[in-house]
């Protein structure tokens, strides 16, 4: 059985390949996204859509994870998404995120953004 911990750090690395077939594979069909206890995505479609929207706006985008952390099913990271804008202004996005992994697939996360976490 695989660890929680190794399926979200898997999906970093794929995130960070731009493999968004691995990444969206590992979700279930009913995938939610939570922004600040907020529903915000209501499918893994979405949710895809929004990183494809990403990689055509930052080329270079990558996650670089600053904390990775799990206890049972529930996994915790900071990590920050940084990228060239086509104008070349760089952009930089703190994040904090609480994972739901349902194993073999992750079914949910919640995203945690706080006056210290504002793009730049």
């Amino acid at each position: 059985m695989t660890d929680s911990v190794d399926i979200v750090s898997g999906m970093f690395a794929e995130w960070n390949a731009h493999d968004l077939d691995a990444v969206y594979g590992r979700l279930t069909d009913d995938y939610q996204e939570y922004l600040n206890g907020a529903l915000a995505k209501t499918s893994r479609a979405e949710a895809r859509a929004l990183d494809e929207s990403l990689y055509k706006t930052l080329p270079d985008y990558t996650r670089t994870v600053e904390e990775l952390w799990g206890l049972g099913d529930r996994v915790a990271s900071r990590f920050v998404i940084r990228g060239t804008m086509s104008d070349g202004q760089r952009f930089e996005l703190a994040i904090r995120y609480l994972w739901h992994p349902r194993r073999p697939r992750q079914r949910g996360a919640s995203l945690l953004r706080s006056g210290d976490c504002n793009p730049r």
